[in-house]
């Protein structure tokens, strides 16, 4: 039962250009450091502006979005299965406030990381 279900995820997940790809693999693995455009658009060797309408264009929305997205998943993650302060998750994260962490988590998930962490954590 596991691995059909891990193949559907699999079979469902969109598929992107290799540049659009090796963008949110970039991304997903440095979503805890500070980085931007310019990183990416570097380690990909790609123009910004290109990168910047592909990905777009590729995922339905821009890179702060998904970088934002991708921030919020790991701080999930790291709310219901670690033991690390709000704060420290805040921190980790690279946001520039815990209240600005607070709020996006909000918009993002409807609660806040408190009461995600009550529901959901270990």
């Amino acid at each position: 039962t596991y691995i059909s279900k891990v193949r559907e995820v699999q079979g469902t997940k969109k598929k992107y250009s290799p540049d659009i790809a090796e963008c949110c693999r970039f991304i997903e693995n440095n979503v805890q450091n500070h980085i931007g455009l310019t990183e990416i658009a570097l380690h990909c060797g790609i123009s910004k502006r290109w990168i910047s309408r592909k990905f777009r264009k590729e995922t339905g929305c821009t890179i702060p979005e998904y970088i934002q997205r991708k921030k919020l998943e790991r701080a999930r993650q790291l709310l219901q299965y670690t033991r690390y302060s709000v704060s420290e998750i805040s921190s980790i994260l690279q946001y520039s406030t815990q209240s600005y962490f607070t709020e996006q988590f909000r918009k993002r998930y409807h609660m806040t990381p408190k009461k995600f962490r009550e529901m959901y954590g270990a």
